[in-house]
């Protein structure tokens, strides 16, 4: 959440909030300034994120705005699965092999 106040009285004291230029992966509540993530954010793909926030204030003559930035960093998750290469795997084992005997290492990247 962001956050901006306005010392001035009435509605020219109140605070809307932006983002300039609009985000696709983000949206901002104009009058709480809650951001809300609005697609899948993938850290592989994109890491961080630097938005620009608008906060205008409301008064009928002459609103005044102020931009601040926004940097929000993603944060990896495990999301990929073991990939095994050179398949298909086959191994040769003698019949008298001793039980807990390994019979062939396996090695997913």
């Amino acid at each position: 959440m962001v956050n901006a106040t306005d010392p001035d009285q009435g509605t020219g004291g109140s605070v809307l909030f932006s983002f300039q230029p609009p985000s696709s992966f983000f949206t901002i509540d104009g009058a709480r300034g809650t951001v809300t993530v609005t697609k899948p954010l993938d850290y592989e793909t994109t890491s961080a994120y630097q938005l620009t926030v608008n906060a205008t204030d409301q008064d009928k003559l002459r609103p005044l705005s102020r931009l601040a930035n926004l940097a929000i960093s993603i944060t990896d998750v495990q999301d990929m699965d073991p990939i095994f290469t050179n398949l298909p795997y086959s191994t040769n084992i003698e019949e008298d092999v001793p039980l807990v005997s390994v019979a062939f290492h396996l090695y997913p990247t």
